[in-house]
């Protein structure tokens, strides 16, 4: 009954309904696992026994379609006064189903067959069976096969998407088969971001405001100003508690259909409430309480049909020790469309058929698309699976050749952003992976965390001898593994013998010792070009203990920059034959202490078999 009972969520049926039907006879004792047996006692030759001390239920799965009827065959082996009632009970589920029906039996050894018939708008999807012995020890009562018939229902949807073999315009898409597929269908598109749409009765987004005053026509009202060092912003309140403040807007014409959107943000507050009122004349009406946070949103409010002119009032919030709400912009508009995401196909690709789990999708080009599979049987399909992504790049882009004919690949990290800062955009470096702990790894970049790009996620730019030389720093603590990778590919014709690999160790205190000391452990492996090695995997990696980092130091103050040279050579055995890549790999393993650390001048040299030398590339992943 597996297959027929297993609920599938988010499946929907878009086509004529099928029907099914599933026995479970309880004589056999490895019928029914699918059944909660509800303390029923198993008997070999009557099936399922309701015992007198206990409020024995037995009670079916979810099926997955509406249950059109239930046959049930039950027994009893000694008659009684009063006779137990046998409870037949459906509904959405068995927790809250309802008694159907009620039967009893005073008859001696005797076996009875039952049909319960049920309407689809019944939305009956389980059933359970009771019986009311109240502790009679000479009734036994048994629940001997039940066989359950239903229509409709979805097919099971194609789950463990995996997108891999990417290029510049291609990949590959695989998944994991549905056991009732006749076929699959399989579709592909990107996401084009759609801007907000209508026509601004007015907009204002607070521009050109001077440092301590508000200038902008049209507004009035009391105890608000521009932010110190941000442009675009206005604050109508204080830090205080007592520093409340209003804005008034200029008038709204009387017109119909016609929404408020603004953008704003609680400066130092996660929670909290802006007023914002209707006014006419000497009424004033409440629109909405904005929850705005401490990041910006945008809030869209409807406004009621007006008659007259009117004026809107943005209040600093109602509670709390901060008064202080940061408005980016106010709009009226009609004809309202919100800003969205439209799902654009790509030609070719709106629903492939295929009857295999794997396709090579082909003719696109660089970008991110997301693709889904649904399952098909005949006429019938299944819900769309979850959408997964895959980020196409350009092969001439990502590769670029090392420095000179002895392969050397250097980086100082001096393009880094400014003093100190965490880095929180461009890449790494063409050549480099960042990234932080995932638990599976599909080759898919774009799956793993802060994998192309600094977003927080404690990787920092620290400055070292001054500000223009900068130090790529790892601070991995509670649950995350850090991980700074660069992966080579030997596009050559000769195979690589070994590399020679240097860097500069970095430390960093801020206020905490390196107790017990962190390490940045290095380890490589090699791969094929088209599998690429997983940089959190446990396996295929060989430790290369001469070329870690653990400063032992016990100084505390913050900042301070400890600086190690390290330095180390690593033989290829066998050697690296071309069209395989290289990987060399530093992890700061997660922690419970403080310190950070990092790297500066990483340098890696090839060494080629004689006699022949080609360029060798630095890939990104």
């Amino acid at each position: 009954m597996g297959k027929l009972l297993a609920c599938v969520a988010g499946a929907v049926l878009v086509t004529a309904a099928r029907a099914g039907s599933a026995t479970a006879d309880f004589r056999d004792k490895a019928s029914g696992v699918d059944w909660d047996l509800g303390g029923t006692e198993y008997h070999a030759e009557r099936g399922r026994k309701f015992p007198a001390d206990a409020a024995a239920v037995l009670a079916s799965p979810q099926f997955v379609g509406s249950v059109t009827s239930v046959t049930f065959v039950a027994s009893i082996t000694t008659s009684s006064s009063p006779a137990p009632e046998f409870g037949v009970w459906a509904g959405a589920d068995p927790a809250s189903a309802t008694l159907a029906d009620v039967f009893t039996i005073s008859k001696t050894n005797d076996r009875f067959t039952n049909t319960l018939a049920f309407a689809a708008a019944d939305a009956v999807h389980a059933v359970k069976f009771t019986c009311s012995r109240n502790g009679n020890d000479r009734t036994n009562l048994y629940v001997e096969r039940v066989t359950v018939r239903w229509a409709g229902g979805p097919f099971g949807v194609p789950g463990d998407l995996e997108a891999s073999n990417m290029s510049s315009n291609s990949f590959t898409a695989s998944w994991n088969a549905v056991e009732e597929a006749e076929g699959y269908a399989l579709r592909v598109w990107q996401e084009v971001a759609v801007p907000r749409s209508g026509d601004d009765v007015w907009s204002e987004s607070f521009g050109g405001l001077a440092e301590s005053f508000f200038d902008v026509p049209g507004w009035t009202g009391h105890n608000f100003r521009r932010p110190s060092n941000h442009e675009g912003i206005v604050q109508v309140g204080t830090s205080s508690s007592t520093g409340t403040g209003a804005l008034l807007s200029p008038a709204i014409p009387a017109e119909l259909g016609m929404k408020l959107v603004v953008e704003g943000q609680f400066p130092d507050r996660a929670t909290g409430t802006m007023p914002v009122c209707l006014v006419r004349g000497d009424t004033t009406n409440l629109l909405a309480d904005v929850a705005f946070g401490k990041s910006p949103k945008t809030v869209e409010i409807d406004l009621p049909a007006l008659t007259a002119e009117c004026q809107l009032l943005f209040s600093s919030p109602t509670n709390g020790a901060d008064r202080r709400v940061w408005l980016d912009s106010v709009a009226v508009v009609s004809n309202y469309v919100a800003a969205g995401v439209a799902e654009v196909a790509v030609p070719g690709w709106e629903a492939y058929a295929t009857t295999t789990t794997s396709v090579d999708v082909t003719g696109l080009s660089t970008g991110e698309y997301y693709w889904a599979v649904q399952t098909v049987v005949g006429a019938e399909r299944s819900a769309w699976s979850a959408p997964c992504p895959v980020f196409l790049e350009d092969a001439a882009v990502r590769m670029i050749p090392l420095t000179n004919r002895e392969c050397v690949y250097t980086n100082d990290w001096d393009w880094l952003g400014a003093h100190d800062s965490v880095c929180t955009n461009g890449i790494v470096g063409l050549g480099l992976l960042a990234a932080k702990s995932k638990a599976a790894w599909n080759g898919n970049l774009t799956s793993v965390t802060n994998g192309h790009k600094f977003t927080l996620g404690g990787f920092y730019s620290q400055a070292m001898a001054d500000a223009s030389d900068r130090a790529f720093v790892m601070r991995a603590t509670g649950e995350d593994d850090h991980v700074l990778t660069v992966t080579v590919v030997n596009n050559g014709k000769t195979a690589i013998e070994s590399f020679d690999i240097s860097y500069l160790g970095v430390q960093t205190f801020d206020g905490a010792t390196n107790a017990p000391p962190r390490r940045l452990e290095a380890a490589w492996c090699t791969a094929t070009a088209a599998t690429y090695p997983d940089p959190f995997a446990a396996e295929g990696w060989t430790a290369a203990p001469d070329l870690d980092f653990a400063e032992l130091s016990s100084v505390k103050a913050g900042p301070v920059f400890l600086t190690t040279g390290i330095h180390g050579v690593i033989t290829l055995e066998p050697k690296l034959e071309p069209c395989r890549v290289f990987s060399f790999r530093l992890k700061l393993a997660k922690g419970s202490n403080a310190p950070a650390l990092g790297i500066d001048n990483l340098r890696l040299a090839a060494t080629f078999a004689p006699p022949e030398k080609r360029p060798t590339y630095v890939i990104f992943r």
